[in-house]
């Protein structure tokens, strides 16, 4: 059968919905009463539910109740996690930043449906329209590598590393100001989670995402 995951349907709930007008047609043999829907195997979206709709007797012309199921974010990576101010001072050292720096973060798989470029277009953007934040605000990416072996993927990769370049040779300055951390690498959640507690602020750009906990797991991660 096929899994909506987006914009989904369910065949419960139908209740109260009009009664939609259909052509007569000729009696055609009886068939066999829809399936049940099946154990749920997959994780779905949070805006919407999975229905199985492979079974033949499916009818598409019978009004179906849209529904939302919210999924959680796990958070037992806070246990023992250092403090917000802790954080904050420890980041900042690693990043080479001074400790009223302001620090924004990005989370994400290097993948184009992320909008990773255009993220780091924003920054470009930010310090060209507010000149307050050059030399003080720095975007630290969090870049997981992903699908080395595609071209697409190592075409976006490249892409990536040379408009970071070109936008801290832009805007650096001789104290060895850069506005763009860029971080390819695996990074475990704790790890994610630090990050999360020291930043001012998470950066979401999605383009085309069936299902991002990342601002979850920002705002959870927060005192």
């Amino acid at each position: 059968g096929l899994w909506f995951s987006a914009a989904c349907f369910t065949s419960q709930s139908t209740a109260g919905l009009p009664e939609v007008a259909t052509t007569p047609t000729t009696p055609t043999t009886p068939t066999a009463p829809e399936p049940e829907l099946p154990e749920w195997k997959h994780r779905i979206s949070d805006s919407a539910l999975a229905t199985w709709v492979g079974s033949p007797n499916f009818n598409y012309r019978t009004p179906r109740a849209a529904g939302a199921k919210p999924t959680h974010v796990t958070v037992h990576w806070m246990d023992g996690i250092a403090t917000v101010a802790e954080c904050r001072a420890a980041l900042r050292r690693e990043l080479g930043l001074s400790p009223d720096a302001l620090l924004g973060v990005g989370i994400d798989r290097l993948d184009y449906t992320k909008g990773v470029e255009e993220r780091l277009q924003a920054v470009d953007s930010l310090l060209t329209r507010f000149p307050e934040f050059r030399g003080r605000f720095t975007f630290a990416q969090l870049a997981a590598p992903s699908r080395t072996k595609i071209v697409r993927y190592r075409e976006l990769n490249e892409r990536i590393e040379q408009l970071t370049a070109e936008i801290n040779a832009k805007w650096s300055t001789g104290d060895g100001y850069r506005p763009i951390a860029l971080l390819r690498a695996h990074h475990e959640p704790p790890e994610v989670y630090r990050f999360f507690r020291a930043a001012d602020l998470c950066y979401v750009s999605s383009l085309h995402d069936g299902m991002n906990l990342v601002a979850k797991e920002f705002v959870a991660a927060r005192d």
